[in-house]
């Protein structure tokens, strides 16, 4: 059911507020229930079962084949089983087929052209005859080997809350508690390695364009 829809009727039949804090919507809805079981069940209980049950997994198998057949998101012809790897992308090869934010489109695409061109275009040149080929021939395999083995192989853990015995909601979160600190700071380690990574993302992909004139077959 339409989320905006769901909310007028509620407001309706179940005199729902326009807003609230997130404690309230909690107070608000336990009280509903209690008050109105057989409306909430209808209105809200029945919903929920129809849309995560029933609808979204349609819904969301539909998206993934006109993702993958017909929108093509990741174009130019980003081999995205081989090379996107982290906690954005999982083992399901046909979720992979999803919208690609531009920046990240920048990143693989010119480095997939680079794969395709040491796999089926540079040993038709002779990297040997000359210095500047030789020199052209370091560079672009040394960054070949960092995007295909490198970079792979790189951590991703997002500390998860409930490694640091966190439970509940951000409304009800105890930002006092020693789980909260320790979480905190491994979150703080975890963003400044990931701003690590896409610094050198920056550096290797500004490598990459200065030698784009080089990569000629």
């Amino acid at each position: 059911m339409n989320g905006d829809f769901r909310c007028r009727v509620q407001s309706y039949f179940l005199d729902r507020p326009d807003a609230l804090t997130s404690g309230g919507w909690t107070a608000w809805e336990e009280k509903t229930r209690k008050e109105h079981p057989v409306k909430w069940f209808t209105l809200e209980t029945v919903p929920d079962f129809i849309e995560f049950t029933l609808w979204n997994p349609v819904s969301r198998r539909v998206y993934n084949l006109k993702c993958k057949y017909w929108s093509k998101h990741h174009h130019i012809k980003i081999d995205v089983p081989r090379f996107f790897v982290g906690e954005d992308f999982n083992d399901k090869v046909i979720e992979k087929y999803h919208w690609i934010e531009s920046d990240t489109k920048i990143l693989y695409a010119n480095f997939q052209i680079l794969v395709d061109f040491v796999e089926k275009e540079s040993d038709i040149v002779d990297w040997s005859s000359d210095p500047q080929h030789q020199e052209s021939e370091k560079e672009f395999m040394d960054l070949y080997k960092w995007w295909t083995e490198e970079r792979p192989k790189r951590e991703d853990n997002y500390p998860s809350m409930s490694e640091y015995g966190i439970e509940g909601g951000l409304a009800d979160l105890d930002r006092s508690s020693p789980g909260y600190k320790r979480w905190n700071e491994a979150h703080d380690e975890y963003n400044k390695q990931q701003e690590e990574y896409d610094n050198e993302d920056t550096e290797m992909l500004i490598r990459l364009v200065s030698i784009r004139r080089r990569l000629w077959s």
